[in-house]
């Protein structure tokens, strides 16, 4: 299978501690000159995602480990691959970790009123909490070559890239991110109990 100009991929991220498995969800657009194997793609994505969690692996508690990658073509409802992440595999850190709500927060603006990326990153230690509840100045750094990585895209060959961005299924639309914001201080995730909610 390939990979064409203009489909939509959904790229899932999953790290997990002990039983309980995180997921952090990105979607790219194919801006190609031609169709690209499914396998070039998938370890083009795969190098992508290792390169930017780089940044923040050794600030990570040593708890949690880097599990699979998966990329779904939602364009053409195929999964592209799905295999162990590329270079890293768990955090580095023996330091407590902080508790699980506390999460740095990464914005993603675009160019489209009320459409903005987030990612709340997991992970990290209490050595990373500067004691007022602000990010340490080394995990700010860190965030912030992580958001630059992620911003750059997938380049899969030099005129074939993927372009990272907010996807709406209901407007079918794709906006492209334009930017990166590492919040200074940490921010909360939501999340349900199970059998609350839908």
């Amino acid at each position: 299978m390939t990979v064409s100009d203009g489909d939509i991929l959904r790229v899932s991220a999953e790290i997990s501690k002990q039983n309980d498995t995180y997921v952090n969800v990105y979607h790219l657009k194919a801006s190609f000159a031609s169709d690209q194997d499914d396998e070039d793609v998938f370890d083009a994505v795969r190098a992508w995602l290792g390169d930017a969690y780089d940044y923040l692996d050794d600030l990570m508690n040593d708890g949690y480990d880097f599990e699979q990658v998966t990329v779904v073509n939602l364009t053409q409802d195929t999964v592209v691959g799905q295999d162990d992440w590329d270079t890293v595999t768990s955090g580095a850190s023996n330091a407590d970790d902080l508790p699980r709500q506390c999460a740095p927060v990464i914005r993603f603006p675009t160019n489209v009123l009320g459409s903005q990326g987030r990612k709340f990153m997991l992970g990290f230690t209490e050595t990373e909490n500067s004691g007022s509840g602000n990010l340490s100045s080394t995990l700010q750094t860190a965030l912030g070559n992580f958001a630059a990585e992620i911003l750059d895209g997938v380049a899969v060959t030099i005129n074939d890239d993927l372009i990272p961005g907010n996807w709406n299924i209901g407007l079918s639309r794709f906006v492209p991110w334009i930017s990166a914001i590492v919040n200074t201080f940490f921010g909360t995730q939501r999340r349900r109990v199970v059998g609350s909610g839908s």
